[in-house]
């Protein structure tokens, strides 16, 4: 489970700080004490339009920093990346396939508070979307997935059944087993009728969401769809620690491009 906490944002400050300062800087050298003057005062200044853009402007509308906590999206995130997310794209489009996004947990996900996680897109609205013998099927078709942890294949399957999505542990030495699951119950349902159960598309206005480390998410195959309107943002990039900052429009742009 992914769940997300508002990472400090003094880093977006400093660089919006600092930036402006920089540019006073260039138009503000003078020798004489009036200068001097002028240049602190234009300073000052700066620093107060940094403020106001970045926690009125960047920060409720633009872009929003998030730590993640968990190994949930390994390898693609790992337990202490700092990411910034676009909070604005929603607004102009809907999401497309592959896309990490960050949203409000469903009560399912998190009955006792309101928490963020991140998760990939795999299912859009009238997506068909399956998982068996530890291969993803969308509307019919294998999918070719290289941002799995380690590349290791699913230890369940999933179906959409009814508009619900069940699904079935193949974990060596797992209790449950071979017993179908909707959720965190187990169903009196056979394995007979989920292997023969014809599956469903996902519902108008939900998406199924997963985490890229499969065995060890708790993701939409646990509690279910998500409603669009709890989108928060399209995950960007990773901007701390510095080892790993990088750009994640690599990866969903593989993921959209399947078939």
């Amino acid at each position: 489970m992914a769940q997300l906490d508002i990472f400090d944002h003094l880093l977006l400050l400093l660089v919006g700080v600092f930036g402006l300062v920089g540019l006073r800087c260039v138009f503000s050298r003078r020798v004489s004490e009036d200068a001097h003057r002028k240049f602190f005062v234009e300073t000052i200044d700066s620093l107060l339009i940094a403020l106001i853009v970045v926690f009125f402007v960047i920060r409720p509308f633009v872009v929003q920093a998030f730590w993640i906590p968990t190994g949930s999206m390994r390898n693609t995130l790992r337990e202490n990346d700092r990411i910034l997310v676009n909070k604005f794209v929603y607004r102009l489009r809907t999401p497309h396939r592959g896309e990490i996004v960050v949203f409000r947990a469903p009560r399912e996900a998190s009955p006792d508070q309101p928490k963020d996680f991140v998760k990939r897109v795999i299912g859009l609205p009238g997506d068909v979307v399956e998982i068996r013998g530890g291969t993803l099927y969308l509307n019919g078709r294998p999918q070719v997935e290289p941002y799995l942890c380690d590349g290791k294949p699913m230890d369940y399957d999933m179906k959409i059944i009814d508009g619900k999505i069940y699904y079935v542990s193949n974990r060596p030495f797992d209790a449950w087993r071979g017993r179908v699951r909707q959720g965190a119950t187990v169903c009196h349902k056979s394995l007979r009728w989920f292997r023969s159960a014809r599956a469903d598309a996902v519902p108008p206005g939900k998406l199924l969401v997963l985490g890229d480390n499969r065995n060890e998410s708790h993701d939409s195959h646990v509690w279910g769809f998500i409603p669009m309107e709890n989108l928060k943002g399209k995950a960007l990039a990773v901007f701390w620690p510095l080892d790993r900052i990088g750009s994640l429009d690599r990866a969903q742009a593989y993921a959209a491009s399947q078939p």
